[in-house]
C-alpha cells in the first residue's frame, strides 16, 4: 500500500487572496479522495483473492487519508466558503463510488468470517466425531475382554 503524504499546494501569490486558499484546500481535498479513490479500485479489482490481513490493511490506511480528508475540510471550513460546484460535484461523485466499495469489502470480510466459521465448526465436529470413536473402541473394547474370559 502507498502511502501518500498530502500538502496543501498554496503559492506566495495566493495567499492574500482567501478565495485562493479556499479554492487550493478544496482541490487538495479532490485530490485526495481521487488518490482514495484509485488505491482502493485497484484493491477491489483483486479482491476475491486477497487475505483478511490485506483487507484489514487497506482499511487501515484509509482510515488515515479519511482523517487527513477531515483536517483539510475543517481548514477550508474554518477559511470560509466557496461556491466551485464543478470539483464538489466530482468529490461527492468519488465519495458516492467509496460508499459502494465499502459495500463491497463489507460483503467480502462477512463472507470470509463465514468461510471461517464453517472451516472451525469442522475442525471441531471431526474432533468430536473422533473422541465419540475412540470412547466407543475403548467401551467396545472392553466388553469384548469381559466376553472373552
Amino acid at each position: 500500500m502507498r502511502q501518500h503524504d498530502f500538502q496543501s499546494t498554496n503559492s506566495s501569490d495566493n495567499r492574500g487572496n482567501p478565495s485562493n486558499t479556499i479554492r487550493e484546500l478544496l482541490t487538495d481535498e479532490l485530490e485526495l479522495f481521487r488518490n482514495l479513490f484509485r488505491e482502493t479500485n485497484q484493491f477491489v479489482n483483486h479482491m476475491d483473492s486477497l487475505s483478511v490481513e490485506s483487507v484489514m490493511n487497506l482499511l487501515n490506511a484509509r482510515q488515515e487519508w479519511i482523517e487527513e480528508l477531515l483536517l483539510l475540510e475543517k481548514k477550508r471550513k474554518l477559511a470560509g466558503s466557496i461556491n466551485d460546484q464543478k470539483i464538489i460535484k466530482e468529490i461527492t461523485a468519488i465519495a458516492n463510488s467509496l460508499i459502494e466499495i465499502d459495500v463491497k469489502l463489507l460483503d467480502l470480510l462477512r463472507n470470509k468470517k463465514q468461510e471461517i466459521i464453517k472451516d472451525l465448526s469442522k475442525i471441531t465436529d471431526k474432533r468430536n466425531k473422533n473422541r465419540k470413536s475412540r470412547a466407543m473402541h475403548y467401551n467396545n473394547s472392553s466388553i469384548i475382554d469381559i466376553i472373552q474370559e
